[in-house]
């Protein structure tokens, strides 16, 4: 059964019959991922509040396909197959899931058909092709639904290696259609580099491959195949511009910003280790893996020893085993652009990058395999053997990974499970408890996220909000002044502090922060702030001028007394309130009517004013306890209710109702 090439004869119904068993196996091992969720991160922004994606097929959302920069990627053709999702299932995640399952297949399939054009070795690459489509590390392009750029970019990789074999074929045999898979090459290329801009490493791959197995090298100039590989830098170039701006707006190059060069190039050469570590020993994977930093110093020497003696071997040896030095410098540049020296986000690595770079090294082991066991008498016996071992164990663990994926908390759960100090995963892991009602989770999720990250600001944004929706307003300010320090250019930082601000009646500080909001970015709701600040400031201003000029007139007017020393305990104007003046004249309002349950009221919450809550907590239980004796159930309600905002240490000012949760970070 196993062998390099399978009999010409029956390579007619055979080559068939493995794409047809290769595609049933594909989908049955990612079946499982039908029942997954759209996730909070990017499938969320993607797709779910994507107006133009959600909407399905139109013109201007076809427009927008191609113009839009927004969630840090252009990828065009990714948007226009999540619209045609749209169109088809709606919201329904089966179906988006559906989708990348079938185009994961067909790029297996398809890893099968181009190995075998380029080889001719139908065994071979149709066990590359198995091995490389069940691994437990293509879970997360597979069942993650945003990342359908990445199944999209191989697919059409694929196509343009296809028609670049098509294309030599033709040169060769000096045919007429040599312009036309030319042509083909290129279109093909541009698709794929509008799925995701991965291919910009395409015509490195190419000239590799004119080494092995296409032979080109020594029967043509290196200037001449070099020199039909130029046109391709043109898409490259234009994709790779408009892709770096892309992730530049979205604030992917700033996160890690601080990072030196030698820390990121120490990264890269530890994630190419690791990435084969996890090939071998596929266990432990998860969403997202945290970047330390700086990677202890004996690891990042063992990992350069074994980059630089395996690419000095695989060169040294490249007349001898081809096929090791095409597959490791395949695996080694495709993950040039995302290895982190141009450092995208705050991971370190991330199991997706592997699913086009995995298949040179899938390659070698194959090759290499079939090589050094080829004096084995029984060797087609032993390697199928061995094949349906592998086979067997890479589908089980494939399916046991798929569940870790089936909504947010599970995926962030696991993430914090087999990583260490993973602040992104403890946030949004919080973030997800609250909004499924679960707050006392969430706070442990989110402090422990700023324990191991103090500068976080998602994190304290997120906090901030929490804590504003508990109304723990000085400690919500407390937070969001630490996510502005750290986005002092993002408007919502600003507004967020004006908001906590005017619930706090700070009504001077929150006009400040409205107006450095209004200067970065124009938002109505800011505006609505803003004018309402205002309005209370002059509301307040002549309501206290009015309140002392009657009282002016009847000094001795018991009503008076009381309703300027409420105005100034719970005036939302911090110009208008003043504490201890209210404790003066509340005091004497209790003095002239022997303790009414109003004045005394008026009393607790001027102490509330000045900080004095175990004064205004008592003073306020003798208010409701006066009340209750009076039979007046209605002022009752109203100081319980007055008495919970000194039982939370806030003082009680009036008009304090804006303390809408603000957008999710």
């Amino acid at each position: 059964m196993y062998s390099a090439n399978a009999p010409a004869g029956k390579n007619r119904l055979l080559i068939p019959l493995l794409s047809v068993v290769l595609l049933v196996v594909v989908v049955w091992t990612f079946l499982p991922s039908l029942d997954g969720q759209f996730l909070f991160m990017d499938d969320q922004p993607y797709v779910v509040e994507n107006a133009h994606v959600k909407d399905g097929f139109t013109r201007a959302n076809a427009v927008a396909a191609f113009t839009s920069l927004g969630n840090s990627n252009w990828h065009p053709v990714t948007w226009l197959s999540h619209m045609l999702d749209c169109q088809i299932y709606g919201l329904n995640p089966k179906g988006h899931h559906l989708t990348n399952i079938l185009i994961h297949a067909c790029n297996v399939m398809l890893v099968f058909l181009v190995l075998r054009k380029l080889t001719g070795a139908t065994w071979l690459s149709w066990t590359t092709a198995v091995l490389f489509g069940i691994h437990p590390l293509r879970v997360q392009s597979v069942t993650w639904i945003c990342e359908r750029k990445d199944v999209l970019s191989l697919f059409f990789w694929l196509l343009t290696i296809w028609a670049y074999a098509c294309y030599v074929e033709a040169t060769t045999a000096k045919a007429k259609k040599t312009k036309y898979f030319y042509g083909l090459t290129f279109l093909f290329l541009v698709l794929g580099l509008m799925s995701k801009t991965m291919l910009v490493t395409m015509p490195f791959v190419l000239l590799l491959l004119d080494y092995w197995p296409l032979n080109r090298w020594q029967k043509e100039s290196t200037w001449r195949l070099v020199k039909e590989k130029l046109p391709f830098f043109i898409p490259i170039i234009l994709t790779s511009i408009l892709s770096y701006k892309a992730q530049q707006l979205g604030g992917m190059t700033e996160e890690m910003g601080n990072l030196t060069f030698l820390y990121r190039v120490e990264n890269a050469v530890v994630a190419y280790t690791l990435y084969l570590g996890k090939l071998f020993w596929p266990v432990d994977l998860c969403m997202f893996y945290p970047h330390p930093g700086k990677w202890p110093t004996l690891a990042v020497i063992g990992a350069t020893l074994l980059v630089l003696t395996v690419s000095a071997l695989a060169f040294l040896l490249r007349k001898r085993i081809p096929y090791l030095f095409v597959g490791w410098f395949w695996y080694m540049g495709t993950l040039v652009p995302v290895i982190g020296l141009i450092q995208l986000g705050s991971q370190s690595m991330a199991d997706r990058y592997t699913y086009i770079p995995i298949i040179g090294i899938m390659m070698v082991l194959v090759w290499g395999t079939y090589e050094l066991t080829l004096r084995w008498k029984q060797q087609a016996v032993i390697l199928s053997t061995a094949l349906a071992v592998l086979t067997t164990a890479c589908i089980a663990r494939t399916q046991a990974e798929i569940p870790y994926w089936k909504d947010d908390v599970t995926v962030w759960r696991r993430a914090i499970a087999v990583t260490k100090n993973n602040y992104v995963a403890e946030y949004v892991l919080g973030l997800m408890l609250w909004e499924s009602s679960q707050p006392g989770d969430a706070l442990d999720h989110l402090y422990t996220s700023i324990r191991i990250k103090p500068d976080y600001a998602p994190a304290h944004k997120y906090l901030g909000n929490v804590l504003l929706e508990l109304r723990h307003f000085p400690d919500a300010l407390e937070h969001y002044k630490i996510a502005l320090a750290a986005t002092p250019k993002e408007a919502s930082a600003w507004r967020d502090c004006s908001v906590v601000c005017f619930d706090m009646g700070r009504l001077n500080e929150a006009l400040g922060y409205c107006h450095k909001s209004l200067e970065i970015e124009t938002n109505a709701e800011v505006q609505n702030l803003t004018n309402l600040i205002v309005h209370h400031q002059a509301l307040a201003k002549q309501q206290n001028a009015e309140l002392r000029a009657a009282l002016k007139k009847e000094p001795g007017r018991v009503e008076l007394i009381n309703n300027l020393a409420w105005f100034l305990a719970t005036s939302l104007s911090d110009d208008e309130r003043n504490g201890n003046e209210a404790i003066q004249l509340a005091t004497r309002a209790c003095e002239l009517t022997q303790n009414h349950p109003a004045c005394v009221n008026t009393l607790a919450a001027a102490y509330a004013e000045t900080g004095q809550f175990d004064k205004a907590i008592a003073t306020s239980d003798l208010a409701c306890s006066l009340a209750e004796k009076a039979g007046d159930e209605q002022s009752l309600k109203g100081y319980q209710a007055t008495r919970e905002y000194f039982r939370r240490h806030e003082p009680c000012y009036e008009m304090s109702t804006y303390n809408k949760l603000p957008d999710k970070p």
